[in-house]
Parts: structure tokens; sequence; C-alpha cells
């Protein structure tokens, strides 16, 4: 008697053996729960999808510091080696100010 299938045939004759007046209130509680689920449901999913945006923004955001960095590295570099500033700033599409300010 303790099955599933036998619980949900106690409570489908207790719902039918309910007066219009508790049935609707029944309903309506039974809807407010699920609304209940379905919004926490929602958040949980939302709070997924901007956890993951923000991992994808900052592994994003490093790259391009790492990019900028190896530039200055490399500008740096041919600044030892004696290339002309110009050149430098040509090819690595650096500004001829910040490479100045690497020595």
């Amino acid at each position: 008697m303790r099955k599933p299938i036998f619980e949900k045939l106690f409570d489908i004759a207790e719902y039918s053996n309910m007066n219009k007046e508790d049935r609707q209130m029944y309903d309506v509680s039974l809807k407010r729960k699920w609304d209940a689920y379905s919004i926490e449901q929602t958040r949980i999913i939302l709070e997924e999808r901007a956890v993951e945006r923000g991992l994808q923004q900052g592994m994003q955001q490093g790259l391009e510091k790492g990019r900028e960095e190896m530039k200055l590295e490399t500008a740096k570099t041919m600044l030892d080696k004696g290339f002309d500033p110009k050149m430098i700033a040509e090819l690595l599409h650096l500004s001829e100010s910040e490479i100045e300010k690497l020595r």
C-alpha cells in the first residue's frame, strides 16, 4: 500500500472528495508552488549563464593583456638590438610614445 501508484490513487481520491471551495484553494496553492519552483529554476539558470559569461570575459581580458605584454616585451628586445623605434611601432602596432617609455 506504500507504492507510489497507490499514493497517487489516494491523492486523486482525496482531491475528488473535496468540495468546490477546498478544491479551488488546493489548486491555487499548487499553482503557487509550481510558480515558485519555476522562478527558482529560472534564477539558477540565469545565474549559471552569468557566471559562464563572466568567465569568458575574464579569459578574453587575460588574453588581451597577455598579448599587450608580449608586444611590449618584444619591443623592448628590439630596442635593445638597435631597431628603429618608428619601425618597431609600425611592426607591433604600438604608438611611438609607448616605445619611448620602454627606454
